[in-house]
């Protein structure tokens, strides 16, 4: 019965020093793509600057931070390469 005890609090903070890294990870990530996208817009990047607030949405969503205002930007930025870069097709009538 010691040994099932022993065993289940073993088991349980190992899992939770796991979880914590993994958070510590993830927000490393998230920080480190803000600077990244902060980066961007000053060089004005905007290819860098989808691509980065792809990935910071990606980050908040798994440490469940409000990534609403990275969306909107995201959006906003997704709009403005399509009407500056429009998608070309060619026809053969």
């Amino acid at each position: 019965m010691k040994r099932i005890v022993l065993f289940f609090l073993i088991t349980i903070s190992l899992s939770s020093s796991a979880l914590a890294l993994s958070k510590e990870y993830y927000e490393q990530k998230f920080n480190q793509s803000k600077k990244e996208y902060l980066g961007a817009i000053m060089s004005a990047d905007r290819i860098k600057e989808i691509k980065v607030l792809k990935e910071l949405i990606r980050y908040g969503k798994k440490l469940n931070i409000n990534t609403s205002k990275y969306q909107k930007e995201l959006n906003r930025l997704d709009n403005t390469s399509s009407i500056i870069n429009p998608v070309v097709t060619k026809s053969y009538l």
